[in-house]
């Protein structure tokens, strides 16, 4: 489903107003959202080519996707199984070194059949901001996120583009990370 991510270095308390507000709305408290993305970069030491030498690689694991672990690297992405992710984690090492881990920690809620994730996000354990991300299957899904974020008074803009896949999503949150 097509998403809207809106980001902001709002201070911490921020989330539980915006939840109020969503609350206030009549909106759905449904579960909770979790994601975990982990940055690597390429193990020189490993790499005789200069190619990868400074790639990245990413892996995400997420509480709407129980039991998958994504890896994306170089606009490709796999997902691998709860039981694999270890011994692919544990072989890759020695390619690959962890460079940053970033966490969304928040809830989920359906807003007249638009769902709205909001969570605080941590990198390395330190707080960075708040983020939202809307979603729905509806034509006008940037119209819709203007107007909750409106409604909820959400600091941050709603971007003109929306996210149509996990492997964008993905890209979006880098972008966060850095």
């Amino acid at each position: 489903m097509p998403s809207v991510l809106v980001y902001s270095t709002a201070p911490i308390t921020t989330i539980s107003e915006v939840k109020d507000k969503l609350d206030n709305a009549l909106a759905d408290k449904r579960d909770k959202w979790q994601i975990e993305l982990k940055l690597y970069r390429a193990n020189s030491a490993s790499f005789q080519d200069t190619e990868r030498a400074g790639t990245t690689l990413i892996t995400v694991t997420t509480s709407l996707e129980k039991g998958k672990v994504f890896v994306y690297s170089r606009s490709s992405a796999i997902v691998a199984g709860e039981e694999m992710a270890p011994d692919m984690l544990s072989k890759m090492q020695s390619l690959w070194v962890l460079r940053q881990t970033f966490k969304c920690e928040g809830q989920v809620y359906n807003l007249d059949g638009v769902l709205v994730r909001v969570a605080n996000t941590f990198v390395q354990g330190n707080y960075k901001g708040l983020l939202v991300e809307i979603e729905s299957d509806s034509e006008d899904l940037l119209d819709k996120a203007k107007a909750i974020v409106s409604q909820c008074e959400i600091p941050g803009q709603v971007p003109d583009e929306m996210a149509n896949s996990l492997i964008e999503k993905i890209q979006k949150y880098q972008v966060l990370i850095r």
